[in-house]
C-alpha cells in the first residue's frame, strides 16, 4: 500500500458518513444519491453494499473495530478507494481485491461522479482462523500477503451476492451461507497443501442439501458419515461450516429435527408418547421429556389435542 498524506481529500471529508452497524443509510445531501447497506452475521462477519451516484467524493467510514480483518471487495461500476489510517488503496474495477487491515479507521472513498456499485465482505482474522481451521493463527495472513486481486470465479460469486442483497425476500440464513461460500471460493486457492481437502463447487448448495436431508429424517440423516459423504467434506470440516452457516452443530440440528417431527406427530394425537419418543431416538421417555421441554418450553403431553 502507498502512504499518502492526507489519506482522503477535503471534499471527501465534507461528505463523510458513518456506515451502519447493521441496516442501511442513505445520504441526505441533494447532490448525493448513495445507499450504504450493511448486514452482520454474529461477531466478526459482515457484508456491505454501496450503490448510487455522487456529485463529489464520498466516504463511508466502517464501524469501529479494533481487531485485524480481511476484506474482499468488488466494484462493478465506478471508482473507489479503500483507506486505513494514512494508507490508501485504489480498488480495481471488475476484479476482487483482497485487503488485510488492522481495523483502525477503515473507510471507503468513492472517487467517481459516475454511478458506483461496490460490495465488501469483511471477516475478522479470529473468525477466519476458527472457521478455516488455521492453527498457526497468522498462516492465512502470510499466504495472502501478495494477493492483490482474485479471478473470475470470485468476481461472479460476489456480483451474485450483490444482487441477493437487493432482494428483500432472501432469508438471513441463506444470505449468510452465500457470504461464507463467497469467502470460501475466494480463499480456497490459497489454502495450505496439508489442509486442501476435497474440492467444493458450491458450499452453500451442499450445506442446503445436508440441511434438507436432516429435516426429512430417515436413517441417512442420523449418520454423520452419510452427511459427510453428501457434502464432500470431512465430518469436522462439515460441522464447522454448518455451524457457521446455520448457527447450530450437526448433532444439534439432527436432534432439533427429530424433536420437530415428534412435536408434529404429538399434535395429531394417535401413538403414545413412549412410542413417539422411541421414534425420535430416545429410549427413555424421561430423557425425551427433558429434551422436548428445552426445545419448546412445554412438556410433550401439553401438545396433545384435548
Amino acid at each position: 500500500m502507498t502512504h499518502l498524506d492526507p489519506p482522503v481529500s477535503d471534499a471527501a471529508r465534507d461528505a463523510r458518513y458513518q456506515a451502519p452497524l447493521d441496516g442501511r443509510i442513505m445520504t441526505h445531501d441533494l447532490d448525493q444519491g448513495m445507499v450504504c447497506e450493511r448486514v452482520t452475521f454474529g461477531e466478526g462477519l459482515a457484508v456491505c453494499r454501496a450503490s448510487g451516484a455522487c456529485a463529489r467524493d464520498t466516504t463511508f467510514a466502517a464501524p469501529d473495530d479494533a481487531g485485524p480483518r480481511l476484506h474482499l471487495q468488488v466494484i462493478t461500476r465506478g471508482r473507489c478507494v479503500f483507506t486505513e489510517r494514512s494508507r490508501e488503496r485504489p480498488l480495481p474495477e471488475r476484479r476482487v481485491a483482497v485487503i488485510q487491515a488492522d481495523g483502525q479507521d477503515a473507510a471507503w472513498t468513492i472517487t467517481s461522479t459516475e454511478p458506483v456499485s461496490v460490495l465488501s465482505i469483511d471477516i475478522s482474522e479470529h473468525r477466519l482462523n476458527d472457521w478455516l481451521g488455521d492453527a498457526k493463527g497468522g498462516g492465512w495472513r502470510d499466504r495472502l500477503a501478495n494477493a492483490a486481486t482474485l479471478g473470475d470465479v470470485s468476481y461472479r460469486n460476489l456480483v451474485e451476492l450483490m444482487h441477493l442483497l437487493q432482494r428483500k425476500s432472501v432469508g438471513r440464513l441463506a444470505l449468510e451461507a452465500r457470504v461464507l461460500n463467497a469467502v470460501w471460493q475466494s480463499l480456497r486457492p490459497f489454502e495450505a497443501d496439508d489442509r486442501s481437502g476435497p474440492a467444493i463447487d458450491d458450499l452453500a448448495d451442499r450445506l442446503e442439501q445436508v440441511r434438507a436431508l436432516i429435516e426429512r429424517g430417515g436413517q441417512q440423516a442420523r449418520s454423520m458419515s452419510a452427511l459427510s459423504e453428501l457434502s464432500g467434506m470431512g465430518v469436522r470440516r462439515l460441522n464447522r461450516a454448518y455451524r457457521e452457516a446455520f448457527g447450530v452443530t450437526l448433532f444439534q440440528a439432527v436432534l432439533n429435527a427429530r424433536l420437530d417431527r415428534a412435536f408434529a406427530e404429538l399434535r395429531q394425537g394417535g401413538r403414545p408418547i413412549k412410542q413417539v419418543a422411541w421414534q425420535a431416538g430416545y429410549e427413555h421417555p424421561t430423557s425425551f421429556t427433558h429434551a422436548f421441554r428445552r426445545r419448546f418450553g412445554i412438556a410433550p403431553n401439553a401438545v396433545r389435542p384435548r
